[in-house]
């Protein structure tokens, strides 16, 4: 969770606002070993949250208010509002 608010709050300087459910958090540790730890953690939020936001973020017109969420299993963005 501390790395997804962390992100969210890199982003609010780009005047982008990201919100997540408490299961995003929950699937992210999940998908970690203990092996691994916090790089693992970090590989899966860059894979799984940072790049997909990325694809969007670069459109024209698109959303700076996003939320994640768990759908059918996976990580999956949702626009919050549009911006015209």
């Amino acid at each position: 969770e501390k790395q997804l608010r962390e992100l969210a709050l890199r982003l609010q300087g780009r005047h982008v606002q990201l919100t997540f459910d408490q299961a995003v958090a929950s699937h992210v540790a999940a998908m970690c070993t203990t092996e691994n730890g916090a790089r693992d953690l970090r590989r899966h939020i860059q894979d799984h949250v940072e790049s997909p936001l990325a694809s969007h973020l670069i459109l024209p017109l698109r959303s700076k208010d996003w939320h994640l969420h768990i759908r059918n299993g996976v990580i999956a963005l949702r626009t919050r509002k549009r911006i015209s």
